[in-house]
């Protein structure tokens, strides 16, 4: 027994079948049948790739009205849907605004944007960071300026709350000197514990606590006499480790990175080590997720034409090594930025501005490499302070948001894309091998009974009455339906399932007042044409050249009716013509035989009327066309007009429309053209299909 259509008999649909058991199958999971004719667990995994995002890219969205300089952005570790952007706004006094980011699927929504710094003031550069302890609690240091004074560092502490966010009423100052590319990090291993690395006429660190929405710092500490753009990076996994890296103002602007190590509320540095020996700009780091003491470094290279590059390295106790220096992107860049997915070990992606927002997924080795995969625009516009994020939740894995600011638009607006790396399923689920659920849990080996498709499987939990079940790919039941899930049935309790007695039942969704049908191999929804005429189209022509009816006919409808109503030419004492199109081509009709008022017949081709009169006072011309078949291209096209003109000047006497049209060549009519003998024309076409 190999066939699911042998397990049917009618009548038969209730009854369990005893199966061996290939490999272990779970009390009430759902089984395929082999085509051994053995019964196996319903499984599937996903993979991640190190080279690809998933394509297209999403749309982008905007967070602001105005400019949205200095951007950065954190995911909230407490809610896999939400996420938070810092950034300057282009208002004066441009002060720092924060707003909140929703995702859903690829689309993202945001909330309103609010003030996190107090009183009159001028925010400068930002970083963000969420306490990985505390639900929906972040902290973003700033520089800012009060009035016309001298710039201070300062901090402020944020709640979100839905898509609202809070702040204390008061930031709180940490440095009496303007803060130059600033970041935060918390400590994941040490609750409330944080790092800030900030340039000012120095590199300078201080150690931070949160304590509910209560900040409180250290004393700031000097590691390096000159600052030039440091940035930070907290170890996942080892307590109080970092690393910073920063261009040295001492040795000609060359790359350096090392090891922090806090204790209690003091960083201490170890022994700097060189990665580029030539001018490093804008460094960004970032830890290997999961893997202890690894981390890649983004940096733009100014001694080989502003090429944006990466390179590894380990961390081992306060020293450092580096592996070979790769480049991710060779156009000239102005920035970069890296993140590294926390749900995909050795996986990152980096930014590069090199006129468009781009990113390259990265992967490093257990061997200390990284390579490049491919690169793609995630936003396609002259664009500045590029900030990208991983989402911590994995249920979201590999999904993260790229923001920026847009300096194509006017005004300049701030933008934020989602970006997902792109994933493999590998499953043994098909469309057609879903046999039915275990009754009990079997061994391999084992006479497994299965209860088949058109009985109950009452041996489920947590289902919700009513509802309709899918199996999935990876072998559980869920209400999600796409491509690669097959129908379970429908919950008759919490416990049970009716299984579905149809194969392949395709998606009820959008499907309203269509039926069930199929060719003998698949089933599919059906239309059933209404009857009676179906208004397919409405042209309202004012002093136009020509009005053209196309896109139209098809094989839908075996007939059409154009009703023409007050079609009248723009200049006096002309005829209305008419042409058709077949093989791409528009042409008169071979005849256009029209009746006279004496009962006598002439072809008065391409016309389909007499001369017509102009005047506003007068009626125009109002009749009924008839095509007949005309996505046959086996036959002649027919047709036929009729109804009534004002023809002549004003003083002209109504006019009969009597015609009838013939093609003598055997092609599809895909068009009709209809125009005046001279001038323009203006009139009402309404076409319909006949439903017989």
């Amino acid at each position: 027994m190999t066939t699911l259509s042998e397990l049917f008999p009618v009548g038969g649909g209730g009854n369990t079948s005893d199966f061996v058991a290939s490999g272990t199958l779970p009390n009430g999971k759902p089984v395929i049948l082999k085509a051994n004719g053995q019964v196996e667990v319903v499984a599937g995994s996903t993979s991640y790739s190190s080279t690809t995002l998933t394509t297209p890219i999403a749309s982008t969205y905007d967070f602001s009205t105005d400019r949205a300089e200095y951007n950065c952005v954190s995911f909230d570790p407490s809610d896999a849907t939400k996420f938070v952007i810092c950034y300057r706004s282009g208002t004066s006094p441009r002060y720092g605004k924060a707003v909140v980011g929703t995702v859903s699927g690829e689309s993202i929504s945001f909330g309103t944007a609010v003030n996190f710094t107090t009183g009159v003031n001028h925010m400068d550069a930002n970083a963000i960071a969420f306490d990985p302890n505390q639900s929906g609690r972040f902290v973003v240091v700033y520089s800012t300026t009060y009035g016309g004074s001298s710039p201070n560092g300062a901090a402020n502490v944020g709640t979100r709350s839905g898509n609202s966010l809070t702040f204390n009423s008061s930031e709180t100052e940490f440095n009496t000197s303007a803060l130059v590319f600033p970041s935060i990090e918390f400590d994941p291993q040490t609750s409330g514990k944080f790092l800030v690395n900030w340039g000012d006429s120095s590199n300078k660190m201080i150690v931070g606590t949160l304590s509910t929405t209560t900040l409180s710092f250290g004393t700031a500490v000097t590691i390096s006499a000159t600052y030039n753009q440091p940035n930070l990076a907290v170890d996942p996994t080892n307590a109080g480790k970092y690393v910073t890296v920063y261009q040295d103002g001492a040795d000609s602007d060359h790359g350096y990175a090392a090891v922090i190590t806090v204790t209690g509320t003091t960083p201490s540095m170890g022994t700097p080590v060189k990665f580029l020996s030539s001018a490093c700009v804008r460094p960004h780091v970032a830890y290997d997720s999961g893997v202890s003491n690894a981390f890649v470094i983004a940096f733009v290279d100014n001694g080989d034409s502003n090429k944006a590059k990466a390179v590894a390295g380990v961390v081992s106790g306060t020293s450092l090594s580096f592996g070979s220096t790769i480049t991710y992107n060779a156009t000239s860049s102005a920035s970069t930025y890296i993140a590294a997915d926390p749900n995909n070990t050795g996986t990152f992606v980096a930014t590069s501005d090199d006129g468009v927002g781009r990113a390259t997924v990265l992967a490093r080795s257990s061997t200390n490499t990284v390579t490049a995969g491919t690169s793609y625009v995630l936003y396609n516009g002259a664009n500045t302070d590029g900030a990208i994020e991983f989402n911590s939740a994995s249920s979201k894995k590999g999904q993260f948001v790229y923001v920026t600011e847009d300096r194509s638009a006017s005004p300049y607006v701030g933008k934020a894309v989602i970006g997902q790396i792109a994933t493999t399923l590998t499953t043994n689920l098909t469309s057609t091998n879903f046999l039915g659920t275990a009754t009990a849990a079997y061994t391999n080996g084992q006479t497994a009974s299965i209860m088949l498709k058109g009985g109950i499987s009452d041996n489920q939990s947590s289902l919700t009455a009513g509802s309709t079940y899918y199996v999935q790919p990876t072998g559980t039941f869920a209400t999600t339906s796409n491509a690669n899930t097959v129908l379970a049935g429908k919950a008759v309790s919490a416990t049970s399932l009716l299984l579905n007695g149809l194969d392949e039942i395709p998606s009820q969704t959008s499907q309203s007042g269509k039926f069930l049908t199929t060719d003998g191999t698949d089933a599919s929804w059906g239309t059933v044409a209404p009857a009676g005429l179906v208004l397919l189209g409405t042209v309202n022509a004012s002093n136009s050249a020509t009005v053209t009816i196309d896109s139209l006919f098809t094989s839908t409808y075996s007939k059409y009716l154009i009703e023409v109503t007050d079609l009248r030419p723009l200049t006096a004492d002309v005829s209305i013509q008419l042409e058709r199109e077949i093989n791409s081509s528009y042409a008169q009709y071979t005849y256009v035989w029209e009746e006279t008022k004496d009962g006598n017949w002439s072809n008065r081709k391409p016309n389909i009327t007499q001369p017509l009169n102009n005047s506003p006072s007068q009626r125009g011309a109002s009749f009924t066309m008839t095509i007949y078949d005309p996505a046959n291209a086996l036959t002649v096209n027919t047709g036929t007009i009729f109804g009534v003109c004002q023809s002549g000047y004003a003083g002209g006497t109504p006019s009969l429309i009597n015609n009838w049209l013939l093609n003598t060549n055997a092609y599809a009519l895909t068009g009709l053209r209809f125009k005046a003998s001279s001038g323009n024309i203006s009139g009402v076409f309404k076409i319909y299909g006949v439903s017989i």
